[in-house]
């Protein structure tokens, strides 16, 4: 439960983890879960779209396609700032830091 309780803290997923969010419950009355889907959802979108880009780019140049790898260098450059702005700079841990319970023990990280 450990392991669950502090991947949970530090990454915020969505889906069924209602037990583990229970439990921490228990320890931080104010843990709530994810309500950011939409959002969480758009920047996985954009961010294929960045990885794609990313990864096409290079081919286009290999083969000499310039205006192929421009056009994929302004998809990189405009979802990267997309990313800065909507996911990049509103990465938060949890307020209240890690509960009791949750700090690593002997021979854990």
């Amino acid at each position: 439960m450990y392991v669950l309780k502090h991947f949970y803290l530090k990454t915020r997923p969505w889906g069924f983890w209602r037990p583990v969010l229970e439990e921490l419950k228990k320890e931080n009355p104010d843990v709530e879960p994810n309500r950011e889907f939409g959002k969480d959802t758009a920047n996985v979108l954009v961010g294929l779209i960045w990885h794609t880009s990313l990864t096409a780019a290079p081919i286009f140049m290999v083969i000499q396609h310039w205006t192929n790898f421009t056009l994929a260098m302004g998809v990189v450059v405009a979802s990267s700032i997309f990313l800065k702005l909507n996911w990049w700079n509103k990465l938060q841990d949890h307020p209240g830091g890690l509960p009791s319970g949750t700090t690593p023990g002997p021979g854990q990280t």
